[in-house]
């Protein structure tokens, strides 16, 4: 019989500039930091994540060099964060894993709209209204993905599920990173109408209505997407 220690693999702990990398990248991902937006000062930030000056500096070479950042020198300088390279060429020879992070969202989302029909209160209904507003009101590129995961992650919240919770941050993590190039202006107005519907059945308490306008939200704007991407660049 196999002892236990020849069955458990040994622990591998990530290098600490590894987590930073990861932190930041998926900051980038879910809109907390656009194009053009600089991090902030190395001091400052290495105290804000818990880290030290020189472990932020290799994490920061790590994103420049994926093509995240461009570091500045001077009174303006520092780690600025740049659009990164993707084309809706590489991104249509990349549609089979997009279809799929849709997918994984429309089974984990719709089930989050359902729990948090049942649970959410007038404050958490307040602030979803305003996520909304912030996209009607003709936003920047930075303002719509900001608003937009604030009101994705914020049902997802309220539906009080960790795994759950976890599997939506990812999942639009890993969208944003691929479908930037996709004029954002295309997708305000469904947007808005598909949030405006989940946030009705979540004030009605309805369960399936929640689940289904979620469905019905996911489905929409991937026939955005894939529009914009059968267009000529």
């Amino acid at each position: 019989m196999s002892s236990p220690e020849q069955v458990v693999a040994p622990i591998e702990v990530p290098a600490a500039y590894g987590v930073v990398v990861e932190y930041i990248r998926r900051a980038i991902h879910l809109g907390v930091y656009s194009a053009g937006d600089r991090l902030p000062p190395e001091r400052a930030h290495a105290k804000q994540l818990g880290v030290s000056r020189v472990t932020l500096r290799e994490a920061l070479r790590v994103l420049e060099g994926e093509g995240y950042l461009e570091m500045r020198r001077g009174a303006t300088g520092g780690a600025t964060v740049i659009a990164r390279g993707e084309t809706k060429a590489r991104l249509r020879q990349k549609l089979d894993e997009l279809m799929g992070i849709q997918d994984f969202r429309i089974a984990n989302e719709s089930l989050a709209a359902r729990r948090a029909a049942e649970r959410a209160s007038e404050d958490d209904l307040i602030e979803l209204e305003r996520t909304i507003a912030v996209i009607r009101d003709e936003p920047t590129q930075h303002d719509f993905r900001r608003a937009d995961s604030d009101f994705h992650l914020k049902i997802a919240a309220v539906a009080d599920h960790e795994l759950l919770r976890k599997a939506i941050e990812d999942a639009r993590a890993a969208m944003f990173g691929q479908i930037d190039v996709v004029d954002f202006e295309v997708i305000t107005q469904t947007a808005v109408r598909g949030h405006q519907r989940i946030v009705d059945a979540l004030r009605d308490g309805d369960a399936a209505k929640a689940g289904q306008a979620m469905t019905a939200h996911v489905k929409s704007a991937t026939k955005e997407i894939l529009a914009v991407l059968d267009e000529d660049e």
